[in-house]
């Protein structure tokens, strides 16, 4: 995940190939090898994986959205002070 204030960008990457990339805010807009990896995750917690009509507000955080996403999809899970805060990034660097 990388972010700036907020989480604006998602990669998940397996063995080195980046399987699943999107912004929360467009979730229909999917990258990687595997782009619907978390399709039906995603539907669960709400993210917008189809495009919203023009003029239709968000009824939801889509940051909170995908971190739920990650609860249901992989296990991960953040307390709510956690998850609101400033979040980490990890990046792994070449091999030495």
């Amino acid at each position: 995940m990388s972010h700036t204030q907020n989480i604006d960008y998602f990669h998940y990457f397996v063995d080195g190939t980046e399987v699943t990339a999107f912004e929360p805010l467009r979730a229909w807009d999917r990258f990687g090898t595997d782009p619907d990896r978390f399709l039906v995750q995603m539907r669960q917690v709400g993210l917008d994986v189809d495009p919203r009509p023009v003029g239709t507000e968000l009824e939801r955080d889509p940051t909170m959205e995908l971190l739920d996403m990650l609860t249901v999809a992989l296990g991960i899970h953040l307390p709510a002070e956690v998850a609101l805060g400033p979040l980490l990034t990890v990046q792994r660097g070449p091999a030495a």
